[in-house]
């Protein structure tokens, strides 16, 4: 049962709409809604700024642009009635509505479903005279093909001393790098430098290697000893940093993109952000980076 202030805020906007010449209750719930909606459309924005800001690059797929600003929640939430009517309707633009329309579509999907009668049709294929095509996806399986060589390779020498080294998260040369390298081409018969990079994709052979063997836990619990050493945090904060050395044991690097995104988001929906203030949060984002540089053969200052 709701009492006390919670309850006396209810009869408050109960009181609002009412006066406002809203009676009825279903119409009260839907207004109520859409205001909820708006406003977390502001807080899912504002986690964007935050990561953009964060990670000091443009905020991916933004809710608001430079020309919609004024539709935000903490933009409009203590302005007079008019005014808001003003912002939303009577200044309106087609090209606005259109925007609009596009990011509610995505809404349809939680509309209640209905029944309808199935189409039945029976159409008859035609087929000409077949030819057989050659070389079809043969290079990607190839690649594929060699790629899962190379992770065989590299799981069955772990105790390559720079897989080794990787695993430990010990630093590297570049040499060190080339000199792996050149086994791999050899052993999983690569003919040139080339295919090998064709096999790696975007990846780096360092990072290539650290998704395979993972890191090892005492490296990775090593890489956070220094900064959990400074002070107190909470079980959240600690919870946190334990999720991003799991991630790092099973994947060898966490990407700082990640921290935003399932599952550092279940404790708080801004994930890094959430749990921790701005100069611990660039502290962590330092860390994960500099792990990521050591697999590269990229010397830390």
């Amino acid at each position: 049962m709701i009492n006390g202030e919670l309850k006396s805020k209810v009869n408050k906007i109960w009181e609002a709409f009412w006066s406002g010449g809203v009676s009825n209750p279903l119409t009260v719930i839907e207004q109520i809604t859409y205001l909820l909606f708006i406003k977390r459309l502001d807080e899912l924005h504002t986690a964007k700024e935050s990561k953009a800001n964060r990670l000091k690059k443009p905020i991916k797929d933004p809710i608001f642009d430079e020309t919609n600003q004024n539709c935000r929640w903490n933009k409009f939430k203590g302005t007079d009635p008019q005014h808001m009517y003003d912002n939303f309707w009577v200044n309106i633009t087609l090209p606005a509505l259109e925007e609009i329309r596009l990011k509610f579509r995505d809404l349809i999907n939680f509309l209640d479903s209905t029944t309808k009668d199935p189409i039945f049709t029976n159409y008859e294929d035609e087929f000409q005279e077949g030819y057989e095509v050659e070389d079809f996806i043969k290079a990607d399986a190839n690649l594929e093909t060699y790629r899962r060589k190379v992770a065989r390779y590299v799981k069955e020498h772990q105790d390559h001393i720079t897989i080794h080294k990787l695993r430990l998260n010990q630093p590297i040369t570049k040499t060190d790098l080339q000199e792996l390298e050149k086994i791999l081409i050899e052993d999983c018969e690569f003919t040139s430098e080339k295919e090998l990079n064709a096999v790696l994709g975007e990846e780096k052979l360092g990072e290539f290697i650290r998704s395979i063997v993972g890191l090892e836990i005492n490296a990775a619990k090593e890489a956070f000893s220094a900064y959990l050493a400074t002070e107190q945090y909470s079980p959240n904060q600690i919870s946190f940093i334990n999720l991003i050395i799991d991630h790092l044991v099973r994947n060898g690097i966490v990407d700082p993109d990640t921290l935003y995104e399932a599952p550092f988001t279940d404790q708080n929906t801004n994930g890094l952000d959430g749990i921790f203030p701005g100069k611990d949060a660039n502290k962590i984002i330092s860390i994960i980076t500099s792990i990521r540089k050591t697999g590269m053969g990229i010397r830390n200052p």
